[in-house]
């Protein structure tokens, strides 16, 4: 998986999980803005380590994870998954705690946490609605 799928699919996780269960699990839950959509400034730490795009993803780095938290997870696996990373990266920009913070105060600043799940809280009831 490249880098950048990642992020995004931290990010979605991250909105879905703050929205359904009001934290993510995450070690660091902080994302900015990018030229390239949200990330994660602690995940890229991480991930620039790996020389290569591609990063190899470590099952047992979710043990620390709820039972809660793993199905969110899971199921935003499942729903985005099988995005391609330009698409997962368009969803990400467009999303409203994003474009808000990017339009505002430009790159390199943090997305609130509550406006993502306040935004992703709206998504479901969206969806539930729908």
């Amino acid at each position: 998986m490249s880098k950048q799928k990642l992020q995004q699919l931290c990010y979605l996780y991250s909105g879905w999980a703050l929205a359904l269960n009001r934290k993510t699990g995450l070690k660091c839950g902080v994302f900015v803005t990018s030229e390239n959509g949200p990330i994660n400034a602690s995940l890229k730490v991480y991930l620039d380590s790996y020389e290569c795009d591609i990063v190899p993803i470590f099952e047992d780095e979710l043990e620390d994870f709820t039972e809660q938290e793993y199905f969110v997870l899971n199921t935003v696996w499942n729903t985005y998954g099988s995005q391609s990373e330009e698409k997962l990266t368009k969803i990400s920009i467009d999303s409203g705690p994003y474009r808000e913070v990017f339009n505002y105060h430009g790159l390199n600043y943090p997305i609130d946490r509550y406006k993502m799940e306040t935004y992703f809280k709206k998504q479901k009831e969206d969806l539930c609605l729908g």
